[in-house]
């Protein structure tokens, strides 16, 4: 189902519009789900009712709803008391509320209000009396015909002396005292939800109110909005939560290949901490976050540079009776290579723990590489007798005793690797090359 939005078309609350639902009450109460502040708004005045295809204001009964009403397509409005309505889509064009036409005779009576009209009951109302009988003497004519001209024409000179803007004047005056009404109302509101000190009411230079400043989280700036369209005239909200800051810079500082961190220290104030290549660098990461956070006030007086690290890491080395060390930047980690004593490699390992802790485990230490085996001399003999050579698709070899030795059996501490053409290779003691 589509999102509807409740458009006020007059009245102190002209302009303003809010999401809407079907059952939401409208009235003079604060209870209200929306609550209008004109002079003739009952406190519980009606109920909207949303269709498929239309839309009613149903008038509210003391015990309940009351009676019918009339429907009327999305986007035309509808009259509430003395304040003109409309519900529509939020993304539809706003219309101007409707204008009374003015009489062509004055003795015509007035048409009947628009079915969906709601007016607030006045209290105690008589009865309407029986209309006179219509009987005018040529006299009276006369009579009313000059009433009639003396009224237009006080009407022409109130018009003189009081230009049209004097209605505007006077609308937004009653507009004006509606917000400063609800000026203790949205600091009661703070004041409830513990945030008083941590948020600002201040006035626009149109004199409207606007709330701003910091919350933790998603469900806290909720429960703000929730408790803050309460009042009407709503105020402007104009906050960030922690958690949202939070995820845009680290998504801003994603792009850059070393590691840094953000922390908020309240009043607008974020300070960085990590680890830049340079200076150039370190003054980019800064633009980068101001840009995607503007108002805030960000300190990178924790950001090292790459060759202040090293020279931190080197200098926790030497403190630790270690030798100098062997580092270098890879683009992303400072590798440290290990020293050739095992023992103070282990030690080294623990001054990297320590250091990494406080830096983002930027330091890595190298494994130790593995030294090749010592390059052994290629002798021509075996000591034990060889009597004979078979090739073939199953050689092997005759020993002195009488016994057979193929390729992969071992004969005092030697391994016969290959018989080849020509040559017999063994592995042992040393690595024998026998011709044939």
């Amino acid at each position: 189902m589509p999102a509807w939005e409740l458009r006020v078309l007059s009245g102190i609350h002209q302009h303003a519009h809010a999401p809407i639902a079907d059952g939401a009450l409208i009235g003079a109460d604060p209870e209200c789900d929306i609550v209008l502040a004109d002079a003739g708004i009952a406190s519980h005045m009606a109920r909207v009712r949303i269709n498929a295809t239309t839309w009613m204001l149903a008038p509210v009964a003391p015990d309940g709803d009351g009676g019918p009403a009339a429907e009327r397509r999305f986007g035309e409005p509808g009259l509430l008391g003395p304040v003109w309505l409309a519900l529509d889509a939020p993304e539809a064009p706003w219309i101007d509320a409707p204008v009374a036409e003015p009489r062509a005779n004055p003795d015509t009576p007035p048409a009947q209000a628009e079915p969906d009209s709601i007016v607030a009951p006045a209290a105690d109302s008589p009865p309407p009396s029986a209309p006179a009988p219509a009987r005018r003497t040529r006299e009276a004519l006369y009579v009313y015909g000059g009433m009639v001209s003396m009224l237009m024409l006080s009407l022409a000179g109130l018009s003189f002396l009081l230009p049209p803007q004097q209605q505007r004047l006077a609308q937004a005056d009653a507009q004006q005292l509606a917000i400063d009404a609800s000026l203790p109302e949205i600091m009661r509101v703070l004041e409830r939800l513990g945030l008083s000190q941590r948020l600002n009411v201040t006035r626009r230079p149109d004199r409207s109110i606007v709330v701003t400043g910091w919350l933790r989280d998603a469900a806290e700036q909720d429960a703000l909005a929730a408790a803050l369209s309460k009042i009407w005239p709503m105020p402007a909200l104009r906050v960030t939560n922690e958690a949202d800051m939070q995820a845009t810079a680290e998504q801003v500082l994603k792009a850059y290949p070393l590691r840094y961190q953000t922390r908020y220290e309240g009043d607008g104030r974020v300070a960085v901490r990590g680890v830049a290549p340079d200076a150039q660098q370190r003054a980019r990461v800064g633009d980068a976050l101001r840009g995607a956070l503007p108002g805030l006030r960000f300190d990178l007086t924790e950001v090292e540079l790459a060759d202040e690290t090293a020279a931190r890491l080197a200098s926790a080395a030497a403190d630790a009776g270690l030798p100098s060390l062997d580092m270098a930047w890879n683009g992303v980690r400072l590798e440290v290579s290990p020293p050739d004593d095992a023992g103070q490699t282990k030690k080294l390992a623990a001054v990297i723990d320590a250091f990494n802790a406080a830096r983002f485990q930027i330091a890595f230490l190298q494994a130790r590489p593995e030294r090749p085996a010592p390059k052994r001399a290629i002798v021509t003999s075996v000591p034990f007798q060889i009597r004979s050579v078979m090739g073939g698709a199953q050689p092997f070899i005759v020993l002195g005793d009488g016994s057979k030795l193929t390729p992969g059996g071992i004969y005092q501490q030697y391994k016969l690797v290959s018989i080849e053409n020509g040559t017999v290779t063994f592995d042992g003691p040393a690595y024998a090359v026998i011709s044939r």
